[in-house]
């Protein structure tokens, strides 16, 4: 009796997970060593069958060298713990280097190695370089065969194989492993067919995760430079930079010295604080000096101040002693009060108790007073004691 009741739970166990992973439908193309456009027109086909009219995911995979501990696509969804990853439904097995999630640790401890990574780093430790490893991204296309032509990519998703993906119980036509570069050719043709701003920014995003040899870097400056739409351009200017191409400082910096629109030269802003280089650093340092825009210039100044490093602080300071904009130098102000591990608390006391200009003591003084640091407390009450 007891065996039969102990055989009755591992069957209905096994049942359980049997229809948890197989309730999802896989069709997988006979030959992945075809070429992806053939793989691919297989895969439109299948959708044209009655059964599919609801819509499908057309799927393929490429490697890309990620960090062991990276990942791109669904993350962090409760919801979406109880699903299988995209590896185990295509491929029935666990994905290399997997999730937090699928380690024998719990919410708690995830958070807390989280947690303890992101204190690290705002108190400027060094963090050991994390090793670089291949790894399978999928690239999945909702298609709707019942939609007019140009508007049959409803949908495009990113995602790591290690993680979670909601198909909404639609067949998925996986085509396998895709080379990088016809890969960027199929996207790049797919991305001039489409209408949608939405789905080709993806597309963009998409293009970016292949390598400068395969042409996408190109393509993206294409993009950035004759692109009628600027969300567009915006966009392919982001992925551009992280690249990290060696020509990608030269190019933004001359973006932002450029009279292209000003959203587009405030992205270039961005992308340069990105490169976390002494190239990029000292880029964002001579936009800080040196740029007569003064609006980008504060931008500029507002991104150095997110960085820890003397060769920023030392900026920032000579700014506020030496500058001869009243606003730019309030813009620097506030950047050392941003400074990680409270960096600029001694630069900001200085400051206030210096020759500086009455309205830039003022604004140091503000910004003490919105610190918890003991020494911006002792700093304020001696400064309210001194003007008895």
């Amino acid at each position: 009796m007891h065996f039969r009741k102990q055989f009755m739970w591992i069957t209905l166990g096994l049942l359980a997970a049997f229809c948890q992973a197989g309730a999802q439908e896989v069709l997988h193309h006979p030959d992945p060593s075809q070429p992806l456009e053939s793989r691919t027109q297989w895969a439109i086909d299948k959708a044209g069958d009655k059964a599919m009219q609801d819509g499908v995911w057309i799927g393929y995979s490429i490697t890309r060298k990620m960090g062991k501990r990276s990942f791109m696509g669904t993350f962090g969804d409760p919801a979406m713990r109880k699903l299988p990853s995209l590896h185990e439904i295509i491929y029935g097995t666990t994905a290399p280097y997997p999730t937090d999630w699928d380690k024998d640790k719990d919410d708690k401890t995830s958070l807390r190695d989280a947690a303890k990574k992101e204190l690290d780093r705002l108190k400027g430790k060094k963090q050991e370089p994390e090793p670089k490893v291949e790894k399978e991204v999928a690239l999945l296309f909702r298609y709707d065969p019942v939609e007019n032509e140009e508007n049959r990519i409803q949908k495009l998703a990113i995602s790591n194989l290690s993680l979670r993906h909601h198909l909404k119980g639609l067949p998925l036509l996986w085509l396998g492993k895709a080379d990088k570069t016809e890969s960027f050719a199929m996207l790049k043709n797919m991305y001039a067919k489409e209408g949608s701003s939405n789905i080709k920014e993806k597309y963009l995003h998409a293009i970016s995760l292949h390598s400068k040899e395969s042409g996408a870097y190109d393509f993206m400056v294409g993009i950035v430079e004759n692109e009628d739409r600027l969300s567009l351009r915006k966009t392919a200017l982001f992925w551009m930079s992280q690249h990290r191409h060696a020509g990608t400082v030269d190019y933004l910096l001359k973006l932002v010295r450029s009279d292209e629109p000003y959203e587009l030269r405030e992205k270039a802003i961005f992308g340069l604080s990105q490169i976390d280089n002494d190239q990029g650093l000292n880029a964002i340092i001579d936009l800080s000096r040196n740029l007569e825009n003064r609006k980008l210039r504060k931008k500029a100044i507002f991104w150095l101040g997110q960085s820890a490093k003397d060769k920023a602080v030392g900026t920032l300071e000579n700014i506020v002693r030496n500058g001869d904009d009243l606003e730019v130098q309030e813009k620097a102000v506030f950047a050392l009060s941003q400074l990680p591990e409270d960096k600029g608390i001694p630069r900001l006391i200085e400051i206030a108790n210096s020759g500086a200009h009455p309205q830039i003591r003022k604004k140091a003084i503000f910004w003490l007073g919105q610190s918890d640091d003991p020494r911006a407390l002792e700093s304020l009450i001696d400064l309210a004691q001194a003007s008895k």
